[in-house]
């Protein structure tokens, strides 16, 4: 059967442990793939990258990268959003398990409780958004409040019809309304209702319906980005006087998320990022042709005019001077598919694969990798 190793991947002691500068014996080290990240943050000159099993942070300074994972103080592993709060100087990181974590650069809290909710199926985190002091997440199961002063929770948020359980896939502000993103178009709520909790609170946008992922409130329009079945097939629509509009420069590429920074709109696609203007015109773009290795971005964000980009391929991608562009990965396995792994007194060579309940071949796609002298190799 295949065998999944996730955050102790490759736990190594004894012998080899010998030869890893560091490490010694009976100690642990947690080698993990950092190359599939899904969202960034920038808080001064950190730069936090979210992959699926742990954080790196790259100093933009001096070009230093430091590795979070269960082993350094995370609370679980399977990270499925993070979010920066600018005034406590501190990043949430939310699992699909429903934990979350505080983290302020070294020390992490942990906090459990949407995890401990009586909620009979997923507790995902899909998106944190931030409003000053105030958190909300969306979660598989509809909305939960989090008071970031006081780390205390409200919720949960039942707001499908009649007060059922809906899955919310990200949610935006316009400085007075909430919006929603569900299965089937965009719920909204004035953030001063007197109860949010209460389904009656929110109502439907009209105009939009289908699988709406991704939303943001950007230079006084909502933008919405509605999934459609088929390669290339998806919409970014906006909300313009009322009426619901097709934005025609981002085309209809199969999209992963819109956001918006330093002034741009940002579209990542699945083979490309591009920051649109309030006006159409771009403020950047890079896309798979211009680089020498795979990419799949994920998430975006631009500040000083550098545009720091989550790659699901690359881990995170530094796109500068309006056309350079350079991957930041820490020296990782690529893979946490894991069918046999052999060591010797120096070396580990792991074999990515495996079988499925039948015996038969699962034909995953990854390389032969060693891990040798301090260093992951294909």
């Amino acid at each position: 059967m295949r065998r999944l190793f996730f955050l102790n991947i490759f736990l190594i002691t004894g012998l080899l442990a010998q030869a890893q500068e560091g490490i010694a014996i009976g100690e642990w080290r947690a080698h993990l793939p950092y190359n599939r990240s899904i969202g960034v943050v920038v808080m001064n000159e950190k730069v936090i990258t979210a992959g699926e099993n742990a954080l790196f942070i790259f100093d933009s300074e001096d070009e230093s990268i430091e590795r979070f994972s269960k082993v350094q103080g995370l609370s679980d592993v399977g990270v499925s959003a993070i979010a920066a709060l600018p005034d406590q100087q501190v990043v949430i990181v939310g699992y699909n398990s429903g934990i979350i974590d505080v983290f302020d650069g070294s020390r992490v809290q942990g906090l459990y409780a949407i995890e401990r909710f009586n909620i009979i199926g997923s507790k995902r985190i899909n998106h944190i958004l931030v409003i000053e002091d105030r958190a909300f997440f969306s979660c598989d199961f509809g909305v939960v409040e989090f008071d970031a002063v006081k780390l205390e929770f409200d919720g949960p948020y039942y707001i499908g019809d009649n007060g059922q359980s809906l899955t919310i896939h990200e949610m935006s502000f316009d400085g007075q309304m909430l919006y929603a993103a569900t299965n089937d178009g965009i719920l909204q709520a004035d953030i001063n209702a007197p109860n949010l909790k209460d389904f009656n609170s929110w109502s439907k946008v009209p105009g939009i319906s289908g699988l709406i992922s991704s939303l943001e409130y950007y230079d006084g329009n909502l933008y919405a980005l509605k999934k459609q079945e088929g390669f290339n097939q998806d919409s970014l629509l906006f909300l313009d006087s009322g009426q619901w509009k097709f934005f025609a420069e981002a085309g209809n590429f199969s999209m992963n998320r819109i956001s918006s920074s330093e002034g741009m709109l940002t579209v990542c696609n699945y083979f490309s990022a591009i920051g649109y203007y309030s006006d159409g015109t771009t403020g950047f773009v890079l896309t798979q042709s211009v680089v020498p290795y795979d990419m799949e971005p994920l998430d975006a964000f631009v500040v000083d005019d550098v545009v720091w980009i989550a790659d699901g391929k690359t881990g995170l991608i530094k796109h500068f001077d309006g056309w350079r562009a350079k991957p930041i990965i820490p020296n990782s396995t690529t893979t946490n598919l894991v069918y046999d792994l052999s060591s010797s007194r120096t070396s580990l060579w792991v074999a990515p694969g495996g079988r499925d309940g039948a015996w038969g071949n699962e034909f995953f796609r990854e390389d032969l990798q060693f891990f040798v002298e301090n260093s992951w190799n294909q």
